[in-house]
């Protein structure tokens, strides 16, 4: 079949056409360096930013889980709002995967800790998951060597990729060997690989020093909870079978409930309201919001970029109109002056693209890194096909939008009207476009600046509201007190008592006291505070600390006394937000109050209250202080490990050698680990509000530079275009002030046009910022007068320097080039 030569030949031509655009462009633009460059510089930075905040909504909310069949895996729990905590009792996970088999195809259960694993050389704390029987066929593990735990299997466990690198220097044999877990033993079975990632931990489960799951056990193997009548807690997670909904499992549920509650009655849980969610929405949580606002305001940053780009190419347009009409006057037809235009938007384009595709891969490392916990899933963040493709479009839109002011100012030339002109001045219009366009990157600014100073107002009123200590001084570190030698009571406090004693004697420390690794709560009231039948008891704050704890901390005792290390009786030290919730402005000091949960080495009914300390913020600074009470440390069984809290009086990261040999010299079986400033710890409590802030700001930054080149660029074109009409002012008696005014008049009326317009848009938009705004209104009047201020003040400057230009002006220069 002979094909058909006149389309061949056609497509060629095009083609031919097409590189010599390319080639004629190129040339064009290295004739131009200095706007080449900025326009490049401009894309890379609107581009890349845009890149680097798609990047990590793609890896947050975009891609799926990396388990099978992610969209039908659910979280399951119920929830206690006293508590702020999920509670699924093991029992409970039992009796819903034996019953609930309607809706659910899977359900599994894990429970994470901390523990000490212990190799042939060396110990180390780690987290480790003990999971229920079909974990590993819902989540699919991508093993490397080895096979998973098999099912029954209460002494076998496997190692994240990380762990067999760092502790096992990749040594396939380790698959068989014997390790030890808080020194019981247990037998690598397999080693996970590289691509395998734990997502089934929602943000509400973790602390801002969480670490990752290292190590997989068996749910048998996990430690049992004493005195829970349904036995410890675990996590739970089901996969719904295909065309189940939320909405049914949930029924299902609810109903399996209804019997669990017969058999097994706890009215406090079987009281709690029942979740059954997308784990994935789970896992992202109220970040899905902040992420879509955040991709909408560096969306904003684009567009002023484009504009300001926009407003280049119409500068550089004025300086070429002779090249164009010459060219439609010699035969060149209008469409191929338009292509040629756009080819040269799209090289500077696609050149903006790249280096702002290589600048957002940095970027997004950076962020990594200086913010590991403040978004689920950050860590996941990379440059994929969608980002690319995101890439690619946005390069698109961006060349089309810019580079279609030339095109159609080149359209619409005249070529007979352009060269009858003696001088080829720039149409009006084409100042009023410009001038168009700085206004819209002025409201956009605006809408910028407001949402940065809402967030800055807000760090503002987190400082104003102190922790009520001085973390900056305050070391942490955690010992796990794991293994056999300490599972008694006596080996523990000696222990302690041991540690604390070394370090109080280290040189600079001026304080040092002991709290559990992880805060208890418990259910604590006045004596006969009786509540009404049905109503349950918030549950309190509870720290188990030594004498020294409150020198360590920096409380400030407002009445009575703090707590000895030698207490016979019974004791609590209660803060002033505990005291207010359960005395009023009652003095509690000799009061008798009951600590629900606790079992003391005897049983007493009631303890004393022997004083009342500051209120502190020493989780999350911005949260209200809690309700907290403190006792004795020997009177409340302690858990997992203890938490040793030093003051010092220099750099406290200096201190952390001879804290560790201090320790290390008692037992070098346990590891000292989560070693930080109290001050980094809370800095990480808000470390999803300090990357909103850091990005917001970053963006407000950029746009405000861009408005100020955009503004400052109209003012130097406007000035341009009526250097005649100035020098005639000047020449028939106008003075100076006279035009610098003028300049500046006309600078000052772009600015108030997009004053204005982005201050309404701002009042409606800002509104949507309100979940992470702490103690200010989303219309907060000082922020929006304050940019205001800002924002008309650099106009003003902006304006200054094309205004004194032109005030300059030799009147007889000026007419003499006419």
């Amino acid at each position: 079949m002979m094909l058909d030569a006149k389309p061949v030949a056609s497509v060629r031509e095009q083609l031919t056409q097409w590189v010599q655009d390319v080639r004629l462009s190129g040339r064009t633009l290295r004739r131009a360096p200095a706007f080449a460059a900025c326009v490049v510089a401009t894309l890379m930075l609107v581009i890349g930013m845009n890149t680097a905040v798609f990047s990590v909504v793609n890896a947050v909310l975009l891609r799926p889980l990396s388990y099978p069949a992610s969209d039908r895996l659910v979280w399951v729990s119920t929830y206690d709002d006293n508590a702020r905590e999920e509670i699924v009792p093991r029992f409970d996970f039992r009796t819903w995967r034996g019953q609930a088999t309607r809706t659910f195809d899977r359900m599994v259960a894990y429970h994470s800790s901390d523990v000490t694993l212990g190799t042939t050389t060396s110990a180390v704390q780690t987290r480790v998951a003990f999971v229920s029987d079909d974990f590993w066929s819902v989540v699919g593990p991508a093993l490397m060597l080895g096979r998973p735990v098999s099912e029954g299997e209460a002494a076998g466990i496997v190692v994240s990729h990380g762990l067999f690198q760092r502790e096992f220097g990749s040594d396939a044999s380790v698959v068989g060997r014997t390790i030890t877990v808080d020194g019981q033993p247990f037998t690598v079975t397999g080693v996970l690989s590289e691509e395998f990632r734990f997502q089934l931990i929602p943000p509400p489960r973790r602390a801002p020093d969480a670490k990752d799951i290292e190590a997989y056990a068996a749910l048998e193997a996990a430690p049992q909870d004493v005195g829970r009548s349904r036995g410890r807690t675990v996590n739970v997670v089901g996969r719904l079978r295909e065309g189940a909904t939320v909405a049914e499992s949930r029924a299902e549920l609810e109903a399996v409930r209804a019997r669990v509650a017969q058999q097994s009655p706890l009215p406090f849980l079987d009281k709690m309201p029942l979740e059954v969610t997308s784990l994935s929405d789970k896992l992202v949580g109220s970040i899905r919001t902040v992420l879509w606002t955040l991709l909408a305001a560096v969306g904003l940053v684009l567009i002023i970029g484009c504009a300001n780009v926009a407003n280049l190419q119409i500068a550089r347009m004025s300086g070429r109109r002779i090249e164009v009409v010459t060219r439609i006057a010699l035969g060149a037809g209008r469409s191929r002056i338009i292509r040629q235009l756009l080819v040269e938007s799209s090289l500077l384009a696609a050149a903006g693209g790249l280096t702002g595709t290589l600048v957002a891969w940095w970027a997004t490392r950076a962020l990594v890194s200086m913010f590991p916990t403040a978004v689920p899933r950050f860590a996941e963040t990379t440059i994929d096909l969608r980002v690319l493709a995101f890439v690619a479009v946005a390069t698109t839109a961006t060349a089309l939008t810019f580079g279609i002011v030339p095109a159609f100012s080149a359209w619409r030339t005249n070529p007979s009207d352009a060269l009858g002109r003696g001088r080829m001045r720039p149409p009006v219009t084409t100042l009023r476009w410009r001038s168009a366009l700085v206004a819209i990157e002025m409201a956009l600014a605006v809408i910028l600046l407001t949402g940065a100073g809402l967030l800055l107002r807000s760090a503002a009123h987190l400082n104003e509201r102190p922790p009520g200590f001085h973390p900056e001084s305050i070391l942490v570190m955690k010992v796990p007190l794991s293994g056999p030698t300490y599972a008694g009571r006596a080996a523990r406090d000696q222990y302690v008592s041991d540690v604390l004693n070394r370090i109080a004697r280290l040189p600079t420390v001026d304080g040092v006291g002991v709290t559990p690794n992880y805060p208890i709560r418990t259910g604590f009231y006045a004596r006969g505070n009786v509540l009404p039948p049905g109503q349950l008891r918030i549950p309190t704050t509870l720290n188990a600390t030594s004498a020294g704890y409150a020198r360590a901390m920096g409380l400030a005792l407002r009445a009575g006394r703090w707590i000895t290390d030698t207490e016979t009786a019974p004791v609590v030290v209660l803060n002033e937000s505990l005291a207010r919730r359960e005395f009023g402005d009652a003095d509690p000091i000799g009061r008798q109050v009951v600590v629900e949960g606790i079992w003391f080495g005897r049983r007493p009914d009631y303890s004393t209250v022997v004083g009342v300390v500051s209120d502190v913020r020493d989780s999350k600074l911005d949260a209200p202080a809690e309700p907290q009470l403190y006792m004795p440390y020997a009177h409340v069984p302690l858990g997992q490990g203890v938490a040793i809290v030093a003051r010092t009086s220099a750099d406290p990261t200096s201190l952390v050698p001879a804290m560790r040999t201090a320790i290390g010299s008692l037992d070098r079986t346990q590891s000292v680990y989560d070693i930080r400033t109290l001050e980094a710890a809370l800095a990480d409590s808000i470390a999803p509000r300090r990357l909103i802030t850091f990005l917001l700001e970053l963006f407000a930054g950029a746009a405000m530079l861009l408005v100020l080149v955009g503004i400052h660029g109209a003012m130097t074109s406007f000035v341009g275009q009526r250097t005649h009409e100035i020098g005639v002012r000047l020449a028939l008696g106008a003075t100076a002030g006279h035009v610098w005014l003028m300049v500046t008049r006309k600078g000052v009326t772009i600015a108030a046009a997009g004053i204005a317009t982005g201050v309404i848009a701002a009042a409606a938009l800002t509104r949507v910022m309100a979940t992470v705004l702490y103690e200010v209104s989303p219309t907060d009047a000082p922020t929006f007068a304050t940019v205001i201020a800002v924002i008309a003040l650099f106009s003003l400057l902006a304006c200054g320097g094309p205004a004194l230009r032109a005030a300059l002006i030799d009147p007889v220069d000026t007419l003499r080039s006419e």
